[in-house]
C-alpha cells in the first residue's frame, strides 16, 4: 500500500550548532596573491570541445558542456554531472535526486559511459554528488533522441563523459564542502607517462561519530532514525602513455561506494511488515585499458574493460538483497575518410555474470500506486544470469555538398540470453545548410534495449520476455545570431514499441505501447564577460501499464512545461557572479479518493481507492539559485578557489510528494530544500 520513503535533509545553516563547533574566519595576507586577469576566462570564452570522428555538429538534439562552464552553474555545488539537470529536454524531479528523464523516457532507457566506459551508477546517495572527480572530466556530451549506431541498448538518450587526461606537470588540488571533501594530484612521471589520482569522502558520519551523535534521528515526520549516518566515498584514477602525436594509451579506474543503515516505522498501520530496519550498501568498480589513434584519415579507439558492482540490502524482518555483477568486455572503433565520405565502423563483445541471492516480495508495478508489501507474495530466489552479446555497427558520415550531409548507419546485435536473439537497428540523419548561419536536420531510426534482466527471473519474472524498442524522430534548426548568439529548436517524438508491462497471467509480457513528444527551444550568447543561456522544453509522454487495458496513461516522469534561465558575468578580473531561475510544471501523481476495508485482512486496515494513474500533479516548481566565487593566485602559481551558494533565495516551498496519516487523509507535503545555503573551498598548486 505504500513505498518506504525516507528524507534525508542536510543543512549548512545548522552545522556548527549540530556539532558544537565554533567557525571563524581565516584572515589571509595580502601581498601573499596577486591578481589573474585569466580567472574564470574558459566559462566565457567559446569551449574547444573535442571531437568523436562520428560527431557531426547541429545534428539533432546534441548538447554539450565544457568542465568550466558546468562547475559554475548554480544549483549543481561545482559538480559538472550534477549541470547534466540544466539542460533543456533533461528533467529531474527532485533537488536532490539524480534521476535523469530525457525527452519522456524513463532514467533507465538512458546509457551513461565515460567515452564507452561502462559505470554502475552516476550519484551518490541517488543525487547528492557524482561518483567522478570533476578534475577527471574534460566535457559531458548528450544526445536526447536520434543519436548515431555508436551507441547501443538505450531507447532514451545517452550521456557520454569525456575524460581529461593528465597534463605534464606537478599539480594538485583540495577541496571542503558542505558534505564532502576531495583531494587529488596530477603527476607528470617523464614527458610521456603522467597520472592523475583523486579521491572523495562523506564525512558528516565521522563528524556525528566523533561528537557522539552516531545515532539519532533523520526525520521525525516520518519517525526515521540512523544507526549509520548515510556515507559515500569515489576514487579516480586515470593514467596516460603518450609516445607521440598519434597515439594515446590509458588506464582508467573509477570506483565508489554508498552505505545507510537506518530503521522507520513511518508505516507501521498503513503497511505493517514495511517497517523496521533497513541496511544499504553498493558499489562498483571499472576500469578500462583504452588506445586511441590519430593517423590524418584514420582514428581509433579501442577500449578492454571490467565492471563489478554489487548491492547488499537487508531489509524489515528476514528479507534481504544480494547481487553481484561482473561485466567484461570489448569496445573498438574505427574511422576513415576518404573522399567526401567518413566510415565508420565497430565492435562489441560483452560478457555478463550476475549471483543474485533474493528473499523479497514481487516486484512494484510499474508507473501504478497501490503496492502493498504485507500482503504482496513473496519469494525466495537464488540464480546466476549469464549472457555474452556481440554487436556491429556501420555508418558513412557523407558530405554530399560542403552544406549536406547524410549519416546513413546500422547496428546488429546477438544475445545468447534467454530467448533474446539478434536485432537490427538502422538509423539515418540529414543535415542541410542553406546559409552559413542556419543548419536544418533530422534524425530518425530504432533502438533497442534490453529489459531489466531482474524481470526475466522465474517466480519474479517471465523468462520468455525479450526486446523492447523505441522509434525515434527529431527535426532540428538552429541559427548563429549577433555577438555570438545562437538558437536552437528540437522537435522531437519517440513511438515505444514491446515495452514490458505488467500481466496478470505472466508477470510481465511484451505488450505495451506508448508515446513521447515536444519541443525544445534554446539561447546561448557569450561576449565578453558576460554569458546567458535561456531554455524552453514542452513534453508530452504517455505509456501502457498493463496488458489487460489498452489505455495509455500519463508517464511518470512527464513534467509539460520547463523553463530555464541561467547568466554569469565576470567582475574585477578574480570574481564571478551567476544565477540560475528554474521553473517547471508539478510532477504526476495518483491522488487517493476514499479508502475501504477487506474482511480477509487480520490487520483491519484502511486499504486506498485510487484514481487513474498519474492523472494529478503536484503544485508547481520554481527556484532562484545565486553563486559568487572568487580566484586569488599566489606567486609560484598556486591558487585558492572559493564560492558561495544561496539555493531556493525564495525559500519557494517545492512540493515532492503527499504525506497521507494512516487512514489516508491528507495531511501535509513532503518538501523539497528550502532555501540553503552552500560553500566550498579549493586549494590548486
Amino acid at each position: 500500500m505504500t513505498v518506504v520513503k525516507t528524507t534525508i535533509f542536510l543543512c549548512a545553516i545548522g552545522v556548527s550548532t549540530l556539532l558544537g563547533v565554533e567557525l571563524e574566519m581565516i584572515e589571509v595576507n595580502s601581498k601573499a596573491y596577486q591578481e589573474n586577469d585569466d580567472a574564470f576566462e574558459d566559462i566565457f570564452k567559446a569551449p574547444e570541445y573535442f571531437e568523436t570522428p562520428q560527431y557531426v555538429p547541429a545534428m539533432p538534439s546534441q548538447k554539450r558542456m565544457s568542465k568550466e562552464e558546468a562547475k559554475f552553474i548554480p544549483g549543481g555545488q561545482g559538480d559538472p554531472v550534477k549541470a547534466i539537470q540544466a539542460l533543456s529536454g533533461v528533467t529531474s524531479l527532485g533537488d536532490l535526486s539524480g534521476e535523469l528523464y530525457i525527452y519522456g523516457s524513463k532514467p533507465e532507457e538512458t546509457l551513461t559511459t565515460i567515452n564507452h566506459l561502462p559505470i554502475g551508477y552516476l550519484y551518490h546517495m541517488g543525487g547528492l554528488h557524482s561518483v567522478i572527480a570533476p578534475e577527471a572530466i574534460e566535457q559531458i556530451d548528450a544526445y536526447l533522441a536520434g543519436f548515431d549506431v555508436t551507441y547501443g541498448n538505450a531507447m532514451g538518450g545517452v550521456i557520454d563523459i569525456t575524460p581529461a587526461y593528465p597534463k605534464d606537470d606537478l599539480s594538485g588540488f583540495g577541496h571542503v564542502g558542505i558534505y564532502d571533501a576531495s583531494a587529488g594530484i596530477n603527476v607528470a612521471l617523464s614527458d610521456e607517462v603522467g597520472f592523475y589520482f583523486g579521491a572523495r569522502r562523506s564525512y558528516f558520519d565521522l563528524l556525528l561519530g566523533a561528537v557522539g551523535k552516531a545515532t539519532g534521528t533523520l526525520d521525525e515526520d516520518t519517525n526515521t532514525s540512523y544507526t549509520e549516518f548515510p556515507n559515500y566515498y569515489d576514487v579516480t584514477f586515470i593514467g596516460s602513455y603518450i609516445p607521440n602525436d598519434n597515439n594515446i594509451y590509458s588506464l582508467e579506474l573509477i570506483s565508489a561506494d554508498d552505505a545507510l543503515e537506518i530503521s522507520t516505522f513511518a508505516n507501521e498501520v498503513k503497511d505493517p511488515e514495511a517497517n523496521g530496519e533497513i541496511k544499504s550498501h553498493r558499489g562498483f568498480t571499472t576500469v578500462g585499458l583504452r588506445h586511441q589513434s590519430f593517423y590524418g584519415d584514420y582514428e581509433s579507439n579501442t577500449l578492454l574493460y571490467y565492471k563489478y558492482s554489487t548491492t547488499r540490502v537487508k531489509l524489515f524482518e528476514g528479507y534481504f538483497i544480494d547481487v553481484d555483477s561482473h561485466e567484461s568486455g570489448l569496445y573498438h572503433q574505427s574511422s576513415y575518410t576518404y573522399d567526401n565520405h567518413k566510415f565508420v565502423v565497430g565492435l562489441e563483445l560483452q560478457h555478463l555474470e550476475t549471483p543474485i541471492d533474493l528473499n523479497i516480495s514481487e516486484l512494484p508495478p510499474s508507473g501504478t500506486p497501490g503496492f502493498d508489501f504485507t500482503t504482496a507474495d513473496k519469494f525466495r530466489v537464488k540464480e546466476n544470469i549469464r549472457a555474452n552479446a556481440v554487436t556491429f555497427f556501420v555508418e558513412d558520415i557523407y558530405h554530399l555538398q560542403p552544406n549536406i550531409v547524410i549519416r546513413p548507419g546500422l547496428r546488429f546485435s546477438y544475445s545468447d540470453y534467454k530467448s533474446y536473439g539478434g536485432y537490427v537497428d538502422p538509423r539515418l540523419s540529414l543535415l542541410y545548410a542553406p546559409t552559413p548561419e542556419d543548419t536544418f536536420s533530422f534524425s530518425t531510426g530504432l533502438y533497442t534495449q534490453a529489459p531489466n534482466g531482474v524481470k526475466t527471473i522465474e517466480k519474479l519474472g517471465n523468462p520468455e520476455i525479450g526486446y523492447e524498442r523505441a522509434m525515434h524522430y527529431v527535426l532540428h534548426y538552429d541559427r548563429k545570431l549577433y555577438r555570438s548568439g545562437e538558437l536552437s529548436v528540437d522537435g522531437f517524438y519517440k513511438d515505444y514499441q514491446d515495452l514490458v508491462v505488467d500481466d496478470n497471467q505472466s508477470q510481465y509480457l511484451n505488450g505495451g505501447e506508448g508515446y513521447a513528444y515536444g519541443i525544445d527551444a534554446n539561447y546561448k550568447l557569450r561576449y565578453e564577460n558576460y554569458y546567458a543561456y535561456a531554455a524552453y522544453t514542452y513534453i508530452r509522454s504517455k505509456r501502457q501499464l498493463n496488458t489487460s487495458s489498452r489505455n495509455l496513461e500519463r508517464f511518470y516522469g512527464e513534467v509539460p512545461h520547463t523553463l530555464q534561465l541561467i547568466g554569469g558575468m565576470r567582475l574585477w578580473h578574480n570574481w564571478l557572479f551567476s544565477t540560475r531561475m528554474n521553473y517547471h510544471s508539478g510532477a504526476p501523481y495518483t491522488k487517493v479518493l476514499g479508502t475501504y476495508t477487506n474482511p480477509t485482512d487480520p490487520t483491519n486496515r484502511k486499504l486506498p481507492i485510487y484514481d487513474t494513474p498519474n492523472s494529478s500533479r503536484l503544485p508547481e516548481y520554481f527556484s532562484l539559485n545565486l553563486k559568487a566565487a572568487q580566484q586569488i593566485s599566489f606567486s609560484g602559481g598556486s591558487r585558492f578557489e572559493w564560492s558561495f551558494e544561496l539555493m531556493n533565495v525564495t525559500n519557494h516551498e517545492n512540493i515532492s510528494g503527499i504525506n497521507y496519516d494512516d487512514n489516508y487523509n491528507e495531511v501535509g507535503y513532503y518538501k523539497q530544500l528550502p532555501f540553503l545555503p552552500w560553500f566550498d573551498l579549493t586549494y590548486y598548486f
